[in-house]
């Protein structure tokens, strides 16, 4: 994109009071695109440059301005460049009108296949499956090619990845996916296997295989926290909460003889996981505050007896949630490393 333009998409922004990732939420694309946008790196599309327009309440030709001047050709001199003809029989009738900025980051992929399968759809969307692959490329430009020499993911923002025999890349930068397996390993292996000597151990010397199985529930639980902790992921931190819960449960109806109230920690699975996801997405809306509202009301009415005027909590659900659409938190998936 040229500067000019890109400078021009800044002062418009700025005018309007939007940081980057206000501006990302409302025309529905990634704080990247639009940064990368604002540095020159990339170009909008058609689509998100009708909305920008829109947005800033001005006319395409205002926004996309430019003092550079539009070269000459001599038409004698110059030869004309015959389009490929369309093979016969091909559902890609209108080959030519899939310019290639409509394709924005996506390869020079041939459509024109007579082998497989080939849909064109009116608003640009194209896909062809056949011995070559299944290839997919929307109207916006985002694509996705698989085939025999791997995976190909190409967003219309820029953002890309790809899956092949020399490995993981995201944006050009090779992903260490085996380091981070290896140390995975090298921490779980230790803690199962002192988990099923204490199985074997506590069967064999107190007799206590009516209990000691617990000790096998322990290996995933602490293997969704060494999934964390090796990938940067809060999302394998589901397992350690389900598993977690339920050796809590188990134990409090083997040990205490409390299976009357102990299921009650059952509930803290839906409660933590979706704890996790909010704080990971930033929305309030994902957290599962009725199922807490339910915990508490039980909690109190089996324990203290105040079935009433305990209900009332039901009332916090609706404010909840009002003061959750107060507050909608961004789209961005943030984990331990604040990477999304």
């Amino acid at each position: 994109m040229n500067i000019e333009v890109a400078n021009r998409l800044v002062n418009y922004r700025k005018k309007m009071g939007l940081s980057q990732e206000q501006l990302a939420e409302k025309i529905g694309v990634s704080r990247q695109a639009v940064s990368k946008w604002e540095r020159s790196e990339a170009s909008p599309d058609t689509d998100n440059l009708i909305l920008l327009a829109r947005l800033y309440n001005v006319s395409l030709d205002e926004l996309l301005r430019t003092d550079d001047e539009i070269p000459s050709y001599d038409n004698d001199n110059t030869e004309k460049e015959e389009p490929d003809p369309e093979p016969e029989g091909s559902d890609f009738d209108n080959e030519n009108s899939y310019t290639e900025d409509s394709t924005s980051q996506n390869e020079n992929y041939n459509w024109s296949k007579k082998d497989g399968i080939n849909v064109h759809a009116d608003n640009g969307d194209r896909v062809h499956v056949g011995f070559d692959g299944i290839h997919v490329v929307d109207h916006k430009g985002t694509s996705v090619h698989v085939g025999l020499d791997g995976i190909r993911v190409n967003e219309n923002a820029g953002e890309n990845v790809t899956v092949d025999k020399d490995g993981v890349f995201i944006n050009g930068e090779k992903q260490d996916v085996g380091q981070k397996m290896k140390k995975h390993a090298l921490i779980t292996l230790p803690i199962a296997s002192i988990c099923f000597i204490a199985f074997l151990g506590l069967g064999f010397s107190m007799n206590g295989w009516w209990y000691s199985w617990l000790c096998l529930l322990l290996i995933p639980f602490f293997d969704g926290i060494t999934k964390a902790i090796a990938f940067r992921k809060a999302k394998h931190l589901h397992e350690t909460v389900t598993f977690g819960s339920v050796i809590v449960f188990l134990s409090m109806g083997l040990f205490m003889n409390g299976w009357w109230y102990s299921w009650l920690t059952l509930l803290l699975i839906p409660i933590l996981t979706s704890l996790i996801d909010a704080i990971r997405k930033r929305k309030l809306s994902h957290f599962a505050f009725p199922v807490l509202v339910v915990f508490i009301y039980l909690a109190m009415g089996m324990f203290m007896a105040l079935w009433h005027p305990g209900w009332v909590i039901f009332f916090s659900i609706p404010v909840y949630y009002w003061i959750a659409n107060l507050f909608k938190g961004s789209k961005k998936h943030c984990d331990f490393n604040g990477c999304c």
